[in-house]
């Protein structure tokens, strides 16, 4: 889980199961038995449409 206002860097790895915040997004904790890990594991088609939705949206910017 990614936290708002955090920025990911290209080819950063951020493991499943965890919170990664800042900038650039570091892990932070595990989400193991949070309310964000059920919030998680109930919504996986909304965060595949927000996926598409941002990988359309964004566009690559020249150094």
């Amino acid at each position: 889980m990614i936290a708002a206002h955090s920025l990911v860097p290209p080819h950063a790895k951020i493991p499943a199961g965890v919170l990664a915040a800042g900038a650039p997004a570091e892990v932070e904790k595990s989400i193991e038995g949070t309310q964000a890990e059920g919030w998680v594991e109930l919504n996986p088609d909304f965060y595949t449409e927000l996926g598409r939705r941002h990988r359309t949206g964004i566009t690559e910017v020249e150094p």
